[in-house]
């Protein structure tokens, strides 16, 4: 198998909104004990991390030339800009949830639910059907969460992994999205919308809702109005987008908030209006973002720092701390738009998708400590690459690559499953077809 990988530098001024970056990995941070279901376990000790500087400037793309078939390419990506902590802080010390069987990526194909060993081997289709999607592995590896159904149709279900008939967990005429198990898997939070159009999907300017499904006793509850809710590793927070004013094209003006999974101790944490409205005195861009919309929270290893996407004329990820402060934007998107961002299991790296105007996506892995970034397709590299899920211990990256996407129509879509290393060379294909939502279990959001 072929292999186009280009080299980079962190030395070069700033010039551009692009820059391709060296790798550094930190010691791993240790997450904080669960309140929700968590077994009793010696905590180990904590680990010191330093604050990470913005590191201003971008390098140039080295020996950049079309993909090879069968190969990855990283190119140039945005340089991050933010303010920097003040002070050595350590993190917070951590029980640590039982991990997943090893190396099984789980992911949909062509109307079916297919769990495969990243090693190699034959796949293992779970379920088949139509409009399944979103597969989840569970925390201890052992059940996969999934959506059967589209519109009023769409509902949660569970299947194991070994093998076994699918259980339905919700049944409501409203389309739930978004799920996410808690760190000990008792848990299921996701998003439904409070109205619903005719034809079945969310009313846009009606706001959504947050649910808790308990696994156990399958009752579900509403937590908090919002939507993209995302479990603290511990599992006693969640951190969720807040609804602000509803427009046609959903929320604007919000903020990320984070909420007890009890209902109490309600905070917005980082307001729209936080980001930076100019990049010029910072990176010499003469644009401004234009946020107006937060979504997609995630929480580091470490409990303490969070990340997520801001909609705008210019799109990016931000990174900042529980209180709001030490932001940092990174993968900056001109004209276009992000994904969802991931951290990796150790919390020094993460992985971003990016949606630039081109329409050919790319992901961008960053290096927190550094502030350095690396580029995985793009229209450079004449291909698309999205979808990116970390391996449990962080040494993987699943993502998928193909031709551009038309991000209306996800599913007709033929994508390469591929395996990468953290600096973006390419590992091995793990499987072609129409693939959708790659998931490794513990690490990836």
């Amino acid at each position: 198998m072929g292999l186009v990988l280009f080299g980079c530098s962190a030395s070069a001024p700033a010039a551009t909104p692009t820059g391709d970056r060296a790798e550094i990995f930190m010691p791993p941070a240790t997450p904080a004990p669960s309140a929700f279901g968590a077994p009793a376990q010696p905590s180990p000790s904590p680990v010191v991390t330093r604050a990470a500087a913005a590191v201003p400037g971008t390098s140039p793309v080295v020996g950049a030339s079309p993909r090879a078939p069968g190969s990855l390419g990283t190119f140039a990506s945005p340089a991050p800009i933010g303010r920097p902590s003040a002070a050595v802080s350590p993190s917070p010390v951590a029980l640590t949830p039982p991990g997943p069987l090893a190396g099984t990526l789980v992911y949909a194909r062509d109307g079916r639910i297919v769990a495969q060993g990243a090693a190699g081997g034959d796949p293992s289709m779970l379920v088949a059907g139509s409009d399944l999607s979103a597969p989840r592995l569970s925390p201890d590896g052992r059940m996969v969460l999934y959506v059967g159904g589209v519109g009023q149709a769409a509902e949660f279900y569970v299947v194991p992994v070994a093998g076994g008939a699918p259980r339905r967990l919700t049944s409501n005429a409203r389309p739930e999205r978004g799920a996410s198990w808690s760190p000990w898997g008792t848990g299921i939070a996701y998003t439904l919308p409070r109205a619903v159009a005719p034809s079945g999907e969310p009313i846009r300017m009606e706001p959504d809702e947050i649910w808790i499904h308990d696994v156990a006793t399958g009752a579900s509850r509403k937590l908090a109005d919002g939507f993209d809710p995302a479990w603290s590793p511990d599992g006693t927070r969640l951190a969720y987008a807040t609804n602000g004013r509803r427009t046609d094209q959903g929320a604007t003006e919000n903020a990320i908030a984070v909420i007890g999974v009890d209902g109490q101790a309600g905070r917005a944490v980082l307001e729209v209006s936080a980001l930076q409205r100019d990049l010029q005195p910072i990176l010499n861009i003469p644009f401004r973002p234009d946020t107006v919309r937060l979504r997609a929270p995630a929480w580091a290893p470490d409990g303490r720092r969070l990340v997520a996407s801001a909609d705008g004329h210019t799109s990016m990820a931000a990174t900042f701390d529980d209180q709001g402060q030490d932001i940092r934007i990174w993968a900056l998107a001109y004209e276009g738009s992000v994904g969802v961002a991931h951290w990796a299991p150790r919390g020094e790296r993460l992985a971003v998708e990016s949606r630039p105007a081109t329409g050919v996506g790319a992901v961008v892995l960053i290096d927190i400590t550094s502030g350095l970034e690396r580029r995985v397709g793009g229209m450079q590299a004449g291909f698309s690459a999205r979808a990116p899920a970390w391996s449990p211990d962080g040494s993987r990256l699943a993502l998928l690559t193909g031709a551009p996407i038309d991000e209306a129509s996800p599913r007709a879509v033929q994508s390469e499953l591929s395996l990468i290393e953290p600096d973006g060379a390419l590992v091995r294909e793990v499987a072609r077809g129409s693939i959708r939502d790659p998931h490794w279990g513990t690490g990836s959001p």
